[in-house]
């Protein structure tokens, strides 16, 4: 996180966007090997999974949901699409020409 922090007031926004995703990714695997062997102490994985009937409701509601929120997104990155490309640097706009 740091590296992105540094990199963006570099404006290295390219890098920074891939030391951020990078840090987060890794902190995500860290925390799921972390917890695959012992999900709470004392208890084991098969102990603390749901029963069938709530896993089974879950994939259900995770697919009749699942197109809404990637078409929510979508909607989001064309409203915002132009705010996304970064501006180009010109000297004489620093100058006030």
């Amino acid at each position: 996180m740091a590296a992105g922090v540094a990199l963006t007031w570099r404006g290295r926004d390219g890098w920074a966007f891939t030391a951020t995703a990078s840090a987060i990714v890794l902190t995500g695997a860290a925390l799921f090997t972390t917890l695959s062997a012992a999900p709470m102490p004392g208890m084991t994985v098969a102990e603390a999974a749901s029963g069938p009937y709530t896993l089974g409701m879950l994939t259900w509601i995770g697919l009749i949901a699942l197109p809404f929120v990637l078409g929510y997104q979508g909607w989001t990155y064309w409203v915002f699409r132009k705010r996304l490309v970064a501006e180009v640097s010109r000297p004489e706009a620093r100058a006030g020409v």
